[in-house]
């Protein structure tokens, strides 16, 4: 259950990196992520790269 809860919460975080200005870190927070810290730390496990790495290689609005 709480690996769903995760799931839903990086996804929404994948699509505001793609079509948002916001940062990283406004992200991680509107996601419902504790901290950026803890943001990073749970993307780069599940993606392998950073959100940084991930916004850069997709093309996001930076």
């Amino acid at each position: 259950m709480i690996q769903y809860a995760l799931e839903i919460r990086l996804n929404a975080a994948l699509e505001r990196m793609k079509y948002s200005s916001m940062t990283l870190e406004q992200i991680a927070e509107t996601c419902g992520f504790a901290s950026y810290s803890y943001f990073h730390r749970v993307f780069r496990a599940r993606y392998g790269v950073s959100p940084a790495q991930y916004r850069a290689a997709e093309g996001g609005v930076k």
